[in-house]
């Protein structure tokens, strides 16, 4: 397989990401379940007690409704976890189903932490986790890179930011003689969200730790240890029928492109891998870009542009 397969996916995956969501799907049948449970004869009776359980309250008007109609059926997710939470258990749902509808129909983690929870054994854990992330990779950055960067050995973790964002910018760009990634500026902007994201603290989209987890893993990655790094942080292994909020069915991508680059480069030297990996993400990248599915651009984040 070459490099021109992968493509194939991606057009694949726009395709797939039109289907319905499976995870709505799910949620439909809990919803069909609680109907029975309680006996409703409508669909608007059902939706007046799930408000209701929720806010203790009777809708005032009937337009209130709509966003319990839009959650069950999709075109809007609850804009908040404790929301999503609260419709959960208005639907009775078991703590399994609870979990299920956090980690794939809202694509969050299990839970989230806040700047007050940072001596919970759980965030302890699931930090040290990400910490060991960062470790490797610093190990693994190049000397002469780090001399075209500018950026003494001895201060690898205070230039995190900066290797990050250089990085990432040769998983989405080719490379280009007018574009000065040197220039440590460039990169300020996204110092306190990577920051952020890399002490865990607050709401952090699925989609960002999957980027986390490549960039600094690479090129020392495959499916099974990215889905033991996913599940370590609280959220949803790789899994190829689920989707992200919007429907895209990104994990379905990164199964195949995964098993693409076992296939293209076991036996090869470290070095090699990465440029292979990196040039079909901007492959991909690019070709999301063209196609307007800025949903499926798994490598990008907006400090980027």
């Amino acid at each position: 397989m070459k490099n021109r397969d992968m493509i194939s996916f991606a057009a694949a995956c726009i395709r797939e990401s039109e289907k319905p969501r499976p995870e709505i799907t799910w949620l439909k049948e809990r919803y069909d379940r609680f109907c029975q449970k309680y006996e409703l004869s409508s669909k608007e009776e059902a939706d007046g007690l799930l408000y209701e359980k929720m806010y203790a309250m009777k809708p005032r008007k009937s337009t209130e409704l709509l966003k319990i109609r839009y959650w069950r059926t999709g075109k809007h997710l609850p804009v908040s976890r404790e929301q999503c939470i609260s419709f959960g258990r208005a639907l009775d749902l078991s703590p399994e189903e609870l979990l299920y509808l956090i980690q794939y129909y809202y694509d969050r983690s299990d839970q989230v932490f806040e700047a007050g929870d940072t001596q919970l054994p759980q965030y302890l854990e699931r930090k040290a986790v990400m910490d060991e992330l960062v470790k490797e990779y610093l190990e693994k950055v190049h000397p002469n890179r780090l001399i075209q960067l500018r950026i003494s050995p001895d201060s690898l973790k205070s230039n995190l930011r900066h290797i990050y964002f250089t990085d990432a910018g040769n998983y989405i760009y080719y490379p280009d003689p007018k574009r000065d990634w040197n220039r440590h500026i460039i990169s300020v902007g996204y110092g306190s969200e990577l920051e952020r994201s890399l002490n865990l603290l607050g709401e952090i989209p699925r989609k960002t730790i999957l980027r986390h987890i490549i960039l600094l893993g690479m090129p020392y990655l495959n499916h099974e240890l990215l889905n033991q790094r996913l599940k370590a942080l609280g959220y949803a292994p790789l899994d190829a029928d689920h989707t992200l909020r919007g429907g895209e069915r990104l994990d379905w991508l990164l199964i195949r492109l995964l098993e693409l680059y076992e296939q293209e480069c076991t036996g090869r030297e470290p070095e090699e891998c990465l440029i292979w990996f990196q040039q079909v993400c901007r492959e991909l990248d690019q070709y999301f870009l063209e196609q307007r599915k800025n949903g499926l651009r798994f490598m990008y984040f907006k400090a980027l542009q």
